[in-house]
């Protein structure tokens, strides 16, 4: 690999770190698909760490510690978005009768329907990226794409 290369690579890698900041944008896209206008300002103000936690509790209530484990969370940041859910009333806290350790949280009916504009709008954009990237490329051209992302995925700084 060239010079050339290196330097494009890392300028792609680059500009994919600023479009992070898509997520306003995000943001306003599920605002604009919700119906209510109450979910609509709710939406705006909910961290992304917040909006997965949503769809994580569709299936079933879980713990704080559950919720960091399935989204590769701090149990810290997952317990500052709960709070935040809680205090728009899209989920819930509570202890089981037979073991009061635990918290669990569920959803309520505006934090399912905020998860399920969440998951639409996660769909959506699911359909454009294979449309709009993945149709032109090969097999082989997307595993190889594949093992550049996980590799730059895992990377660690040198110490």
């Amino acid at each position: 690999m060239t010079e050339d290369y290196y330097s494009t690579i890392s300028n792609q890698l680059h500009k994919i770190r600023e479009r992070n900041q898509d997520v306003v944008n995000e943001h306003r896209k599920l605002a604009l698909e919700l119906n209510d206008p109450k979910l609509q300002t709710i939406a705006e103000n909910i961290s992304i760490l917040g909006l997965h936690i949503l769809s994580s509790l569709e299936d079933e209530p879980l713990t704080g510690i559950e919720l960091a484990n399935l989204l590769e969370a701090t149990r810290g940041g997952i317990s500052r978005a709960a709070k935040t859910l809680i205090e728009y009333q899209l989920i819930q806290s509570f202890q089981p009768h037979d073991d009061k350790k635990k918290i669990y949280y569920r959803l309520t009916a505006d934090g399912a329907n905020l998860a399920q504009a969440h998951d639409e709008m996660h769909h959506k954009l699911e359909i454009a990226f294979r449309n709009q990237i993945l149709k032109g490329l090969s097999i082989e051209d997307q595993q190889v794409i594949v093992k550049f992302l996980d590799s730059f995925i895992n990377l660690r700084p040198n110490p």
